[in-house]
């Protein structure tokens, strides 16, 4: 028997799933010809100067220091959230800008070594690009109408809408704000678009004005719209301006968000923030000379911290949980400088490589039913499903402390069925029970980790049915779920 620990120690007997095959996100190196997991990249439009078109990328090795110009210098796109590792192009992708150097104004992808491929879009800047590993890029789009409008990339590099519900408007996360937010994440575990703003933002939960605002919004199993209401919440760091300026997964699921602040004095500028809950706690607080120039920042798995650019003092600091003060100071090797002496409070962004191509894949399909306040359950998987590893089942968005089943087959299927659509021609179901706070409306969430030796099929598909009174017949349905195994 396999047990089943979740976010709140739900359970679920696993007997009859122990011949399925899985893996978590791929965790081996890359070749010396590829991106190498924990390596972190720096995108800054002072890259090689101070003066326009200077842009580039810098790649940094936390653990030594090590830094090199990888690509630049160039236009950069003077924005949050400018570049993205993108697991299914293994590459990196960002816009430049300007014309005044010989790369042209485009959405580029960037290889490991430094070789940038055109994707088009000339006309436009592209930020806050969130890949979901199966080819969708989320990004908003300079100009855009409407301002708060969001697209997404496909895995043919065609552009598209982001529709609401309807698939008919384009969504917005408050619909006629033209929301500027300047961080987004696509989540995998609850099928989820989270967007964070800087303060003066619309607020929901309470909060002031300084806040910064967290939004998250579920999406189809296709990700072509959003399905479920949107919900909110704000966190005080600073009673100045507040903007967030980095975004990143933490081990264990939840994110770190970096906040810039216009004060030098001791603030939780690091963040802790729950995924599903938008629930936010001080990581760590920094303060030393320009604090108030913590301009972009992830999470370091090579280091196990968070590390962070400080654009007045020129160099990289990192904090451990908990950590107060002026942190560790990265010094940079190798004569590549993060920040140009000179100059402060560049919109750089920082990320980590944090995981790698996989020849497995993963995919959602189908529509789910809706059940009580009008949010649609999701299922969905984080990993890489090859033989003899593990791969993580997450249903999300039910009913709190519901019941359910797991349906499990080989066969897609497409067949209504009390007022929802079975989609998968069930071999056999497994009991499930979701954690959450009962009763209540999308709290309901339960992580299933699956794992043995060979699969004898090449994939297998699943669906929850989850009791819920303001389901059709009692019930609400998630999506379905195709693992295809590499």
């Amino acid at each position: 028997m396999f047990g089943v620990l979740a976010r709140d120690a739900e359970y679920v007997d696993m007997n009859r799933l122990k011949t399925l095959v899985a893996a978590l996100a791929c965790s081996v190196p890359g070749s010396g010809q590829g991106f190498v997991q924990g390596d972190l990249y720096l995108y800054t439009p002072l890259a090689t100067g101070l003066s326009s078109g200077n842009g580039g990328v810098v790649r940094i090795d936390p653990a030594t220091g090590a830094t090199s110009l990888v690509a630049g210098p160039f236009g950069a796109n003077i924005r949050r959230d400018q570049i993205a590792y993108d697991s299914f192009r293994d590459a990196l992708l960002f816009s430049v800008t300007t014309s005044n150097h010989p790369v042209a104004p485009a959405l580029y992808a960037m290889d490991a070594a430094g070789v940038m491929v055109n994707l088009g879009f000339g006309d436009r800047a592209f930020y806050c690009l969130a890949p979901t590993g199966d080819g969708r890029v989320y990004v908003r789009q300079n100009p855009a109408n409407p301002g708060g409008a969001v697209l997404y990339l496909d895995a043919g590099n065609q552009l598209r809408a982001l529709f609401d519900a309807s698939g008919v408007q384009p969504f917005e996360f408050v619909p006629g704000s033209n929301l500027d937010f300047e961080q987004l994440t696509y989540h995998a575990p609850s099928n989820a678009l989270i967007a964070f703003a800087r303060s003066g933002s619309p607020l929901c939960g309470g909060g002031t004005s300084t806040s910064v605002v967290a939004y998250r919004a579920p999406l189809s199993a296709d990700g072509a719209r959003v399905v479920g209401p949107v919900t909110c919440e704000t966190f005080e760091v600073s009673p100045s301006a507040e903007r967030p300026v980095g975004l990143s997964p933490l081990p264990g699921g939840d994110l770190l968000l970096v906040v810039d602040t216009s004060s030098n004095q001791l603030e939780p500028r690091m963040v802790r923030v729950d995924p599903f809950s938008l629930a936010m706690t001080p990581f760590a607080s920094n303060q030393h000379v320009f604090a108030a120039a913590t301009n972009a920042g992830c999470f370091s798995t090579r280091i196990g911290k968070a590390v962070v650019l400080d654009t007045g003092g020129d160099q990289l600091r990192a904090f451990a949980f908990g950590e107060t003060g002026g942190g560790t100071i990265i010094t940079p090797v190798g004569g590549q400088h993060v920040s140009p002496p000179g100059g402060s409070g560049e919109a750089a962004t920082m990320i980590e490589i944090d995981r790698a191509p996989c020849a497995g894949s993963l995919r959602l399909y189908g529509d789910a039913l809706v059940g009580t306040g009008g949010f649609a359950p999701s299922l969905s998987a984080t990993g890489c499903p090859v033989a003899n590893a593990t791969v993580t089942l997450h249903v999300a968005s039910g009913l709190g402390a519901t019941n359910g089943a797991l349906l499990v087959g080989t066969i897609e299927t497409s067949f209504s069925i009390l007022g929802g659509t079975l989609l998968v021609a069930p071999l056999f179901s497994v009991p499930i029970a979701l954690g959450g706070a009962p009763g209540a409306a999308g709290d309901g969430r339960l992580e299933i980790p699956l794992s043995v030796g060979t699969p004898s099929v090449p994939s297998f598909v699943f669906q929850s049915m989850l009791l819920d009174p303001v389901g059709p017949s009692g019930l609400s349905m998630t999506n379905g779920l195709e693992v295809v195994f590499g």
